[in-house]
């Protein structure tokens, strides 16, 4: 009579189950559907399909706030110098000084070509499109300008831009130009150079209005 052979790895206490698994890595996939189950075993793969799509949700939200920061900080920026034309007379008249008229950027384009001034220079392009450069007239009746940049909150790059704008409007013109910021509040670096009376500032009284 014919017997049966005993198995390669007898099972009589976990130990002899670990000790299979060892001997046939094959049978531990079969171990783990009949213990987990399918939908237990697709945890890992659910879960990285869940990060993926996450992430890039995240990635997609990251860059709509980023371009909207954009668009609020265009649209507070326009506001601002907006309003700055509309104070122009008040910001001359806090420096002393009688408005006249704002120089369009097309007569500051002439101004700067018949002085020799390369109109392909970053700078001179950056003098063309000032956000104000305005005509007045001193105590004495003589020609003066300012150099107005506007923001919602001033900072050290609009200071540059008006400081370096009136340079330039005073080295063309060989009349007198101030820089001013004008702007509804200002970050520290700015605050030290009004102090310093390096920059003139005009508050901006900026009221948003909320939506009905």
């Amino acid at each position: 009579m014919a017997t049966t052979a005993p198995p390669d790895v007898p099972v009589r206490s976990l130990q002899d189950i670990l000790t299979a698994l060892q001997r046939h890595p094959e049978w531990r996939t079969a171990l783990r559907q009949q213990l987990l189950g399918e939908e237990l075993l697709e945890l890992p793969a659910l879960f990285a399909k869940f990060a993926a799509e996450t992430t890039r949700r995240l990635d997609v939200l990251t860059a709509d706030v980023d371009t909207l920061k954009n668009d609020v900080g265009i649209l507070k920026g326009a506001h601002a110098e907006t309003k700055a034309r509309a104070d122009i007379a008040v910001i001359t008249d806090e420096l002393d000084l009688e408005y006249q008229r704002i120089v369009p950027g097309v007569e500051l384009r002439r101004i700067a070509r018949d002085n020799g001034a390369d109109l392909r220079d970053d700078g001179i392009k950056s003098f063309v499109a000032s956000d104000i450069i305005a005509e007045t007239t001193d105590a004495q009746g003589e020609t003066a300008y300012v150099a107005v940049e506007a923001s919602f909150t001033g900072d050290l790059h609009d200071a540059d831009r008006a400081r370096s704008h009136a340079a330039l409007m005073q080295r063309l013109t060989n009349r007198p130009c101030r820089a001013v910021i004008a702007s509804a509040r200002n970050n520290d670096r700015v605050v030290e150079l009004i102090d310093r009376g390096e920059v003139a500032w005009h508050q901006l009284q900026v009221r948003i209005q909320p939506a009905n």
